[in-house]
């Protein structure tokens, strides 16, 4: 609700578990804005609760916080400055 993404990030770790897969599903459901397999967000948890362990999970947090933070950007995915 309207937080810096540095403070929600921080918080990640005393998240529930289930929570934390809610993130998950937030990246797959926007990695996948075309797909036409819809998965309610209670069914996608229970995957990977059953699928998945914490270890998995926290490597996967992880990557895409790497992604919204532009850790993982490239020299080639960032436009040069123009002007510079």
């Amino acid at each position: 609700n309207h937080r810096p993404y540095a403070e929600v990030f921080k918080g990640i770790g005393d998240m529930a578990i289930e929570d934390q897969i809610g993130i998950i599903y937030c990246a797959f459901k926007c990695a996948n804005t075309d797909s036409t397999v819809i998965m309610p967000k209670q069914n996608f948890i229970d995957y990977y609760l059953d699928n998945f362990t914490l270890k998995e999970v926290i490597s996967q947090l992880q990557e895409i916080v790497k992604g919204i933070m532009g850790e993982d950007l490239t020299e080639e995915d960032v436009p040069a400055n123009e002007g510079n």
